[in-house]
């Protein structure tokens, strides 16, 4: 048993925010000369990496030590190691992913967003009591925190084929759009790309290819830029980078992920069908969930095996579709229950569940698939009395899909009669930390739980209310109840959330973006797109900024592949399938707005704006601007939410009797947000007004309190006393502090002589990146490269003056951010 008491810890306080990513705390009872510590290997992690918790200074005469996720006593236990008999037990906290090692430090694999939290190992002594608690907080970096960005002129993309593997199987990784004046390509393993990792490199005008440190013989390069990966194992998992030079000596990065789907036999091919056992170990007497993905929609019948061959003794269950009717077999032990989509649920597990079971589905043209998991039972009992019943307690969700913002009831069937209480969790495991409400059936009182987010409601039969559903609502909830005899139940329902029914779901807002954002006459332009819908079925450019057949310049179809120009096409105009436009040969006639209209997939349209500015100013030219033109100017030019901005007018016209500021790019009331009459110096809110504009006699705008809504084009409309009228625009930018960097080398001591490469990473796009060397700015050589965005210095050969700190600085115009240090040393050869 635990100790009944604990030393008090000292909580660490996280130092530059997230950019700490390890930080650990130890309570215990031994000297300070042995004190436990741990640490990460490495220390930051980016998803789908592996990482090493390294315990230091562990002592010899320890009975068990054990590994938990998170920091409470009651936190869910990865696994406990016993030295003296060499045996290690995992507990229902183990995702299947980590390994525990004899020296007390703990593996994982393939890490995820979800892995992020605290660990903490416990050292348990013979009289059972709990002698040191050391903790450690892991920090899980997006996979989109990279070096180098794709380039915006091709979609270079690579696709595992198939998705997922079997252990010494073969994965081929398919290149799409490799670029066409290709030079060579390099395959790194991993996210990095530095010659250490470096499999192997293939030289187009030879049609060669040489091997790299990295490579182990089961690699083979495709002159299409293909990787064919042999006899996979379990390391070959993670991800792998392609960097690609063209002649020009531009280069290109992509990257894939590498699955293992360690379930399936390796005497079966992969399959698209999947089956994932949640939670992957179980406990004898608690429940287990086959929950199967990707089940083909044209399926006539499934069957469910105990077992990994066919045979009718090994049956469980059989669905059929048509009759929506489930046909128990020889092997059904009362404790299955089937669901429509596949997946069987076992309650009350015992050591005979433990083994593989066997899913064979007909399709609807007869054909056949399989898929395979192997159930994985601790034999352990919990001193707990946490056991399940034998009646069948569930939960259907009412309706089974709802649209984001609806509300649903997952309603209780099979409530035990002699109920005390009931217990609401969010996710697979009844925890403190994931409990939703709690409902005391003697006083008819519930009590909200840490989880609880104010929209649910538990009623007295034990269903659940939940309204104004969000996207990060969707996933398993789980019931446990008590009755009087102190006995528990458990049932889980999985709520899911179809967008497809929404009215009102929008996806990510398409926007353009301006490169370069001011050119010059005669240059070229390219008007880059993000978030271009994957379906369309057709996109039209506009000049200017009003949908019209003479202001049309292209319109492209998807199903024909083809492109049809209108009226306002000069021959200047070249556009991509992503959308995007470029324009050679600019002329200052070209300045102004222009509109993107896309056709979705279900009929509706979304526009996009961009504003083109044009410098007349040519070099040595005589030719001057006759007219001044009214202007806006953003004072600044970017700021921080929360701020002031002035949209500071120039050359008004000098008989100016009316002036109207719109929020957008179409000068229309509904978008009006004040006007400004000149002979009463007096002003007007518009439908548009917030509260938060004030307009000034000089035209110029003051916005207040700016937020993320306020982004976007403003427009101005002038009005003369002659009734010209005359238009300008700004837009708006707002940009978010950055967030902390942090840096990685190839090697932390190297030889003189020899080479590293420091690689900067930040999840912030288009921040400027700079070196600093013992706290100043570095002063590079002609032994230094940078690569085109700098994220990346690299020392080819290195000397010993190279030897100290080095960090990096990211910066937009609106903040700035150091890494933390990495000190390099360099010895002697």
């Amino acid at each position: 048993m635990e100790a009944s008491s604990v030393l008090p810890c000292k909580w660490c306080t996280h130092l530059q925010g997230l950019l700490l990513t390890a930080s650990f705390l130890t309570c215990c009872h031994l000297p300070t000369t042995a004190q436990i510590t741990i640490e990460l290997e490495p220390p930051q992690v980016i998803e789908g990496e592996n990482v090493l918790i390294r315990v230091n200074n562990l002592t010899e005469n320890l009975i068990t030590l054990a590994w938990f996720r998170g920091m409470r006593i009651k936190s869910p236990q990865i696994g406990q190691y016993t030295p003296a008999t060499k045996v290690t037990v995992l507990g229902p906290g183990h995702s299947g992913r980590e390994t525990l090692y004899s020296n007390g430090s703990l593996q994982i694999y393939n890490v995820t967003q979800e892995d992020i939290g605290f660990y903490s190992l416990r050292i348990i002594n013979k009289h059972a009591e709990i002698v040191s608690i050391t903790s450690i907080y892991l920090n899980v970096y997006s996979s989109l925190w990279t070096c180098e960005h794709p380039s915006p002129h091709a979609k270079l993309t690579i696709e595992s084929v198939p998705p997922g593997i079997s252990e010494g199987g073969s994965v081929l990784l398919l290149v799409k759009n490799l670029p066409q004046n290709l030079l060579s390509l390099f395959w790194y393993k991993g996210v990095i790309a530095v010659k250490k990792f470096e499999i192997a490199r293939h030289i187009k005008a030879t049609n060669s290819s040489v091997p790299g440190p990295a490579h182990t013989g089961r690699e083979t390069v495709f002159s299409n830029g293909s990787l064919l990966l042999q006899e996979v194992m379990q390391s070959d998992t993670g991800f792998y980078t392609l960097r690609t030079m063209s002649t020009d000596l531009k280069d290109e990065v992509a990257h894939v992920q590498l699955y293992m789907d360690t379930y399936l036999l390796t005497c079966y091919h992969p399959l698209q069908v999947k089956i994932e056992s949640l939670p992957q170990n179980v406990a004898v007497g608690k429940t287990v969930l086959l929950l199967v993905h990707n089940l083909p929609e044209d399926f006539q019948a499934f069957f469910w095996y105990k077992s990994a061959y066919r045979r009718d003794t090994y049956k469980i269950a059989e669905y059929k579709r048509a009759m929506d009717a489930t046909i128990l077999g020889s092997a059904y032990s009362s404790r299955e229950f089937i669901y429509n989509n596949g997946s069987m649920l076992i309650i009350d597990v015992t050591e005979d569940d433990a083994g593989y079971f066997l899913l064979e589905i007909l399709r609807e043209d007869l054909k056949i698939e399989k898929a395979y998991i192997q159930l994985h039972v601790n034999s352990f009992v919990s001193n707990s009395k946490d056991s399940a019943s034998t009646a069948r307690l569930s939960i259907e969700s009412v309706p089974p899909s709802i649209v984001e913002g609806g509300s649903v009831l997952l309603l209780v069937h099979n409530l035990p009669k002699n109920l005390q209480s009931l217990f609401w969790y969010k996710g697979m495991i009844a925890e403190k930390k994931s409990e939703l409400i709690q409902h005391i059936i003697a006083t008819s009182s519930s009590l909200p739980g840490p989880a609880h987010s104010g929209r649910e409601t538990v009623y007295n039969n034990g269903s659940l209310l939940l309204q104004r559903v969000m996207q990060n609502d969707t996933q398993f909830y789980t019931l446990q109840t008590m009755d009087t005899d102190l006995k528990y139940e458990v049932a889980h329902v999985q709520l899911q959330l179809d967008t497809s029914l929404s009215t009102w779901y929008h996806p990510l807002q398409v926007k353009i973006e301006s490169l370069p954002r001011n050119v010059a006459v005669g240059k070229s332009v390219l008007f880059l797109v993000h978030n271009f819908p994957e379906v369309f079925r057709a996109f039209s450019w506009y000049k200017p900024a009003y949908k019209s057949h003479t202001s049309k310049i292209v319109e492209y179809h998807r199903f024909t592949d083809s492109a049809t120009v209108g009226a306002a096409y000069r021959g200047i105009e070249v556009i991509f399938t992503n959308g995007s436009m470029v324009m050679i040969d600019v002329t200052e006639d070209d300045a102004g707005f222009y509109m993107l209209e896309i056709l979705r997939e279900d009929f509706k349209v979304e526009k996009a704006y961009v504003q083109l500015h044009v410098n007349s100013f040519v070099p040595n030219s005589k030719v001057s601007v006759s007219t001044a033109r009214l202007s806006i100017e953003s004072v600044p030019p970017s700021i921080v939410g929360g701020e002031s901005v002035l949209l500071l007018v120039h050359n008004l016209p000098k008989n100016l009797q009316s002036l109207f500021w719109y929020k957008g790019v179409i000068a229309e009331e509904k978008s009006e947000l004040i006007q400004h009459i000149i002979a009463t110096s007096s002003s007007l809110p518009g439908p548009a007004h917030s509260g938060r504009e004030t307009v000034y006699s000089n035209g110029s705008l003051l916005l207040q309190r700016v937020m993320q809504n306020d982004t976007g084009f403003y427009t101005l409309l002038t009005m003369s006393t002659d009734l010209k009228d005359e238009i300008a625009h700004v837009q708006l930018q707002l940009d978010n502090p950055v967030s902390w960097p942090f840096v990685r080398v190839t090697d932390t001591t190297v030889r003189v002589q020899s080479s590293v490469v420091f690689t900067c990473f930040s999840a912030d796009p288009g921040v400027s990146i700079r070196w600093l060397f013992n706290k100043q700015s570095l002063q590079l050589t002609e032994r230094m490269t940078l690569s085109p965005s700098k994220c990346q210095l690299s020392i080819d050969p290195v000397w010993r003056e190279d030897a100290g700190k080095y960090q990096c600085e990211v910066s937009n115009p609106v903040s700035s951010k150091s890494s933390l240090p990495v000190r390099l040393a360099v010895i002697e050869e």
